[in-house]
């Protein structure tokens, strides 16, 4: 019997998983805090800048999810393979009915799976191999999704082909290691007086606006994430002599796989439910 869709489901119900874990770790991963500008050098100071500073204080545990990678990338992986299998079962004809039982070195039917083609001439090999059993109309129907198709400038960097050395690697060589990204998402405004009624008719909650922002990526220390500063809103305060004070800056953490090969500093959610929509399309598809 074979069920692609458990395994999709099943796959992302460990993406689920993944995403709760990584929330969880983003909560308390960073120290963040503010301080004026002209308690930093260079000198002068921008003028009423506040610089917001943030600093890791856990490291991703890629023993930990590691191992759920493999086994998102197993499942869709396998959803794939089973679709082939299950395709080509229901395609029988004398000469290419499955052996029952363990299938003997050197039997067609131990090529029988999905193929990720980044070239044409792949393609054409797979079309005789993997996908000599499938009814030929299906078939074709699989070809312009393959890297090669979707992706000619970087065929390597497709959803599918990323699928495919993600697959590899966690299978034959090593679990995957993941590096935390940070990036400075908003300011917002503590009130001031949170115990007290605010009867004055002045709204105390404060504006910032963000004047600059390093770009996301894994911190090193307690570094500089960005700066911001106070801006007037119509009948609010004119100004405080402490923004910082007030300032309550929030980090966008997220997780990212190691840059270059195979997934080349991608995201690791983001690239995964990229891979499970990928995966989606192509058993609608047939």
């Amino acid at each position: 019997m074979t069920d692609p869709e458990a395994k999709l489901r099943n796959a992302n119900e460990h993406l689920k998983t993944l995403a709760a874990l990584v929330d969880t770790f983003a909560l308390k991963a960073y120290s963040v805090d503010a301080q004026p500008d002209f308690w930093s050098e260079p000198w002068p100071p921008a003028k009423g800048d506040v610089i917001i500073w943030a600093e890791a204080v856990a490291d991703p545990p890629s023993v930990l999810w590691g191992p759920i990678i493999g086994d998102i990338v197993h499942g869709f992986r396998s959803a794939l393979d089973q679709l082939i299998w299950g395709l080509s079962v229901d395609h029988q004809f004398p000469g290419n009915i499955p052996p029952s039982g363990r299938i003997p070195w050197g039997n067609p039917w131990r090529d029988v799976w999905f193929p990720v083609c980044n070239s044409c001439d792949a393609w054409k090999n797979a079309a005789k191999t993997q996908l000599r059993y499938v009814d030929p109309t299906l078939a074709a129907k699989l070809k312009p999704l393959q890297p090669f198709v979707t992706g000619q400038n970087a065929p390597e960097r497709e959803p599918l082909a990323v699928l495919q050395e993600l697959w590899n690697i966690d299978k034959h060589r090593h679990l995957h290691l993941v590096n935390a990204t940070v990036e400075l998402h908003d300011v917002l405004s503590v009130d001031p007086f949170p115990d007290i009624p605010n009867t004055t008719g002045v709204d105390l909650m404060l504006n910032f606006e963000i004047v600059s922002r390093r770009a996301p990526g894994p911190l090193v220390g307690r570094a500089e994430v960005g700066r911001a500063r106070h801006i007037r809103k119509p009948g609010g305060l004119l100004a405080v002599s402490h923004p910082q004070m007030h300032m309550d800056p929030r980090l966008l953490v997220d997780v990212a796989f190691d840059q270059g090969y195979p997934a080349y500093g991608g995201r690791v959610l983001h690239t995964l439910r990229q891979i499970g929509e990928t995966v989606s399309a192509i058993l609608a598809a047939v």
